[in-house]
């Protein structure tokens, strides 16, 4: 389906979110500004800990409702700040608007109601539907995302489900909102290979046939290569650079984007893989590059100054005053 690059859809303006652990603020997410177009498949790319989950979170309203939670920044979709509306209206506009796949599917069905019901639940809620048609419209939903035997599986519990069945019916519980973006958190997560491919082409056929836009939330970046548009890398709770999946690959600029590429293995190259330094965690300072404890290339520059975003080539961006330079 064709897509204007110039409509936004989402768009993350300075969002930052902290915590509170025994009296101490610990920052998550660092000043993330992001946008994702319409129609537009965005990988969110980074180690476990780099802060993509928190991030979705954040985007559909889910870290709220603690007090120890402290979110700030824009949240815009389709123009409206999600964080500076009145109280409720920007929860209505997430659940028009946004739907959310998880990465532990099992976990997040009801465990005390069939599938099939929770699927019908939508309808009955969205669209006013009495239970009989809502509970056929869930077998429909069944069918779409290819559930042999939907009309028994609709009357199973989630624990009766495979992990991958359970994946299928968590995408057509977002298919029945008809969302304009769906956030999918690692939906491929302890799946094998061949159920991979099967989800993965389910979402990629949903951003084809109905034109919605995709933040896919992951660390592998063979995915992302197949699948996204364009894709933004993620460290410590910053973005650090962000840009046409082509160009990224064919021409990664930060050191810890290069050091990504270089770990992954290449069918035919016979030159060794490069791993990084090991990671130390989250850094506590306030300011430099997140990357410093383990970048080869750092100066001191980098130790205390914070890089801007730059835009070096069109629609490539990228947090690094060393950028180009090859990591060792």
């Amino acid at each position: 389906m064709q897509r204007n690059p110039m409509e936004k859809l989402l768009e993350l303006k300075d969002l930052t979110v902290s915590f509170k652990n025994n009296g101490q603020k610990i920052t998550v997410v660092r000043q993330v500004s992001l946008a994702v177009e319409k129609g537009e498949i965005l990988g969110l790319v980074g180690e476990s800990g780099s802060g993509k989950s928190v991030t979705a979170k954040s985007i559909l309203g889910l870290l709220n409702a603690s007090g120890k939670t402290r979110v700030s920044g824009k949240i815009f979709l389709n123009g409206k700040d999600l964080l500076g509306e009145k109280s409720g209206q920007g929860e209505k506009l997430r659940s028009r608007k946004l739907a959310m796949i998880f990465q532990d599917p099992v976990d997040s069905l009801n465990p005390v109601f069939t599938v099939g019901y929770q699927i019908a639940e939508v309808f009955m809620a969205k669209e006013k539907m009495s239970k009989k048609p809502a509970w056929k419209k869930s077998i429909e939903m069944l069918k779409r995302v290819e559930i042999p035997s939907p009309e028994w599986t609709a009357k199973q519990y989630p624990h009766q489900l495979s992990g991958g069945m359970c994946q299928r019916v968590m995408i057509a519980l977002a298919l029945a909102g008809t969302p304009e973006l769906l956030v999918a958190d690692e939906p491929t997560t302890a799946l094998d290979v061949t159920i991979q491919a099967q989800i993965m082409r389910l979402l990629y056929d949903f951003n084809e046939k109905t034109g919605a836009a995709i933040l896919f939330i992951t660390h592998d970046l063979g995915l992302v290569a197949q699948f996204c548009h364009s894709m933004a890398i993620m460290l410590h709770g910053e973005i650090i650079e962000k840009g046409r999946v082509e160009d990224i690959f064919m021409n990664p600029l930060h050191p810890y984007t290069r050091g990504l590429l270089n770990s992954i293995p290449v069918p035919g190259k016979k030159e060794r893989l490069r791993p990084m330094a090991q990671d130390l965690g989250m850094d506590p300072r306030s300011g430099g590059c997140r990357f410093f404890n383990r970048c080869s290339r750092k100066t001191n520059q980098c130790e205390w100054e914070t890089p801007n975003f730059l835009e070096p080539i069109p629609h490539h961006f990228v947090q690094c005053f060393n950028m180009g330079l090859s990591h060792g």
